[in-house]
């Protein structure tokens, strides 16, 4: 399936773990913090899979779900 297409809350529920700790991780070396850091996680986990490329590697998470 070509999940690049799905917003990430259609992801099966272990991608989406992965697609947040990932988020999560790359935010806070970005230096977001609390209340920040939380809505822009909760941005990214609203939002196509496509549209995180700039933030993670998402095709290197794709990849470790085949």
């Amino acid at each position: 399936m070509n999940y690049k297409a799905c917003d990430v809350c259609c992801l099966p529920e272990a991608l989406q773990t992965k697609v947040y700790k990932a988020v999560k991780r790359s935010l806070s070396a970005s230096g977001l913090v609390g209340e920040e850091l939380t809505e822009a996680i909760q941005n990214a986990m609203d939002s196509r899979v496509s549209d995180l490329s700039d933030t993670i590697n998402i095709t290197r998470l794709l990849r470790s779900v085949k």
